[in-house]
Parts: C-alpha cells; sequence; structure tokens
C-alpha cells in the first residue's frame, strides 16, 4: 500500500488535469489511445481516493485540477467518496482488458 500524502493527492491531482484536458489533444482517425488513458486515469484515482477515504474517513473531494486559491476544499463523507470510486471503477474501456492469456487478475476495469 502507497503512504497517503503528497504522492495520493499529486496522483489525483494528475488524474483530474489528464480528464480536463484530454478533449484539447488532436488524436487523428485513431482515439484508442484517448479511451485508455481516460480509463486508466480514472482508476488511478479511484485507486489513490481509496487508500485516502480507508485511513482517514472525510476527505477533500476534488474531481477538477484546482487552482491556488481554491487548495482549501471542505471535506466530503466517505458515502461521497465511495460513489465516485464506483463510478471511476464502473466506467469500463473497451481497450483495457484483460489478456486472454493473462493467468493472475490485474486492477483493470470491466473484466
Amino acid at each position: 500500500m502507497m503512504v497517503p500524502g503528497r504522492n495520493t493527492t499529486r496522483g489525483i491531482y494528475r488524474a483530474n488535469v489528464l480528464l480536463e484536458n484530454i478533449g484539447h489533444v488532436n488524436w487523428g482517425m485513431d482515439s484508442s489511445n484517448k479511451t485508455r488513458y481516460i480509463a486508466e486515469a480514472r482508476f488511478l484515482r479511484a485507486y489513490f481516493y481509496f487508500d485516502l477515504v480507508r485511513l482517514f474517513g472525510n476527505i477533500p473531494l476534488v474531481t477538477k485540477a484546482l487552482d491556488p486559491t481554491e487548495y482549501y476544499q471542505p471535506q466530503a463523507k466517505p458515502e461521497e467518496v465511495y460513489k465516485l470510486i464506483a463510478e471511476d471503477r464502473n466506467s469500463p474501456s473497451p481497450t483495457c482488458r484483460r489478456p486472454p492469456t493473462a493467468s493472475f487478475p490485474r486492477p483493470i476495469t470491466g473484466v
């Protein structure tokens, strides 16, 4: 388990930045990587929030990149955090499937 703190909040921030800005990228004819990156960012955000909510209970629930003036956010109840985790976890990507030859479970949605 990762020690919560800067790495966890940094990971949430980076996932939120990617999810906010991925629409500005010109993918050309092939947007399969876009779908995969969205699914991976949502999984990682859910993973980081899961660690934080289990250890601390009430935590700030941030789903967008914040400006420095917005850093102080109210704490959300664990139920709200678990709801976001479930939403992120249950948004599978068709490109993030377990290969048929995999013999061990992997943290991939939609399996």
